[in-house]
């Protein structure tokens, strides 16, 4: 799945430290919610709040409902990349 990303968010003070890309448009209308724990965030090379933001993404996982919102959870950084344009 491919899309723009129109929002994140890093909730460093959360449990975990997620971080949130809203993909389809900005929170809380977006289409997709692909999150980013902590484990997973030291394993990328960027700030994902930072190096996605305003770009398009491919994302590859499980599509999972979160409050009746589909969101892909990255388990890995194999799961994330920027698209050509």
């Amino acid at each position: 799945m491919c899309g723009q990303v129109y929002d994140t968010y890093y909730a460093s003070r959360s449990e975990n430290t997620p971080t949130f890309l809203n993909i389809g448009a900005k929170y809380p209308n977006q289409l997709l919610t692909v999150v980013i724990w902590a484990d997973v965030r030291k394993l990328l090379n960027n700030k994902p709040e930072e190096e996605y933001l305003n770009k398009r993404v491919c994302i590859m996982g499980k599509v999972e409902l979160y409050k009746d919102k589909p969101q892909i959870v990255i388990k890995g950084p194999l799961q994330i990349s920027i698209a050509d344009q």
